[in-house]
């Protein structure tokens, strides 16, 4: 073929026989030849591509067969609608994965900055309030506002009755309100609404007979010497006693009251009697110094305390100070007569912070509270043993992180109830 070469592109120029008309055999051997050729082409892409696609397979993996269905095409109606529902499909997913990062970062950053002990279904978490915040509802509002936002504190625990024997809201014993007693005028199903407002459960804290009030009005509710006068300890005070059936009485309608109300936990604290001198008892009686009847006695008040709210679900167990188990000073805990296995003890910072000490050792408590925490209930471990404990941490000079810390060290301990304040 001749060719002409010029600077721009090359063109070809053919001759003129080959626009001349082929003959019938050229055309049929042509015919012939292309057919030939492009089978070839087939049967050479099949050999090649299958193997190639057999090799670029992972193992396991299937090929679905092809489905042919008859398409229909929609009204133009339900295409806009099959067009609306498909973006707002495809904005809520995308919006739940954004909201699924930014939660699983927040987690994240929980993890990384604070440590929270997970927590059972049977784990008591709780945090207090100040005496001050059941004044009135504005002052508990602003007190559960104050209280940290923190996944594992599910309870608030409310002081209804105090050590002394002051009643924290408006109860409806006659006792009490002769007594003067009351020094709140809160409704008592005022304060588990608000509560429960704040998203938290009601729990209720009720000192029992370290009660001066309540004797001084009614003597019988004390204890008194053979003459009927009543019997005051150092400081010029009364107690109420375990021993007498209207003190039981007295105490027992408090916490009905308060389960009644709503209450799912009610912790008794001053489960205890005084101790007196050989002089005293003989004017008081035998069996008030003796430690088997006495134990007998905080026993025996407790189980009437939980026969006589059985009507209602809430949950009535003792609080013991870890200190006093500490130094054995506290008999009914220390007995065999201590009928549950479900116990608050009170771990307070303020008294033992630096050293306290008994007749057979010297102990020093420093560091952080979750530090001291940690060496009470060290201490103290073999005597709770068997038992269902809510550790309390107690401090007035106490932050409320620190004395969560020292919860959250608590539950690393194996504690896994705690109450900060």
């Amino acid at each position: 073929m001749k060719r002409r070469k010029y600077k721009g592109r090359k063109i070809y120029k053919t001759k003129e026989k080959n626009y001349y008309d082929k003959g019938f055999g050229g055309k049929l051997f042509s015919l012939l030849l292309t057919l030939i050729l492009l089978g070839g082409v087939g049967f050479l892409g099949y050999s090649v591509a299958e193997p190639l696609v057999d090799f670029s397979k992972k193992a396991g993996d299937t090929v679905a067969e092809p489905v042919t269905e008859p398409v229909t095409e929609p009204p133009a109606a339900e295409l806009t609608t099959q067009t609306t529902t498909q973006i707002t499909t495809s904005t809520a997913l995308s919006s739940t994965s954004t909201t699924s990062a930014t939660a699983a970062q927040a987690a994240d950053y929980t993890t990384e900055t604070t440590t929270v002990q997970k927590k059972s279904t049977d784990d008591y978490r709780a945090s207090s309030v100040p005496l001050s915040a059941v004044r009135t509802i504005d002052a508990l509002d602003s007190a559960l506002f104050a209280i940290p936002a923190v996944d594992d504190i599910e309870y608030i625990e409310i002081p209804l009755k105090i050590s002394g024997g002051v009643i924290c809201y408006n109860c409806t014993s006659q006792e009490a309100r002769s007594s003067n007693a009351i020094v709140s005028t809160l409704d008592i199903r005022d304060i588990v609404k608000t509560v429960k407002n704040h998203g938290y459960k009601p729990a209720a804290v009720v000192s029992t007979f370290d009660d001066a009030i309540l004797p001084l009005r009614f003597a019988s509710c004390g204890y008194t010497f053979r003459d009927d006068s009543l019997w005051l300890d150092r400081n010029g005070q009364p107690h109420s006693s375990p021993f007498s059936d209207a003190a039981l009485a007295y105490n027992s309608y408090v916490i009905q009251e308060a389960a009644a109300a709503g209450f799912e936990k009610i912790i008794c604290t001053d489960l205890k009697i005084p101790e007196f001198s050989q002089e005293e008892l003989k004017n008081l009686g035998s069996r008030f110094g003796d430690s088997s009847q006495r134990c007998a006695a905080l026993a025996s008040a407790l189980s009437f305390f939980r026969e006589h709210s059985a009507d209602f679900k809430s949950e009535i167990y003792p609080q013991f100070n870890a200190e006093d188990i500490l130094l054995g000073r506290d008999e009914f805990f220390l007995s065999k007569k201590l009928n549950t296995d479900k116990i608050a003890v009170n771990i307070d910072i303020d008294s033992i912070s630096g050293t306290i000490s008994d007749r057979t050792g010297i102990y020093e408590f420093n560091g952080t509270p979750a530090d001291m925490t940690e060496k009470m209930l060290g201490l103290i471990k073999g005597e709770l043993k068997g038992k269902k404990v809510t550790v309390r941490i107690t401090g007035t000079d106490c932050d409320w992180y620190s004395l969560y810390e020292a919860g959250q060290k608590a539950v690393s301990l194996g504690f896994g109830s705690f109450v900060i304040g």
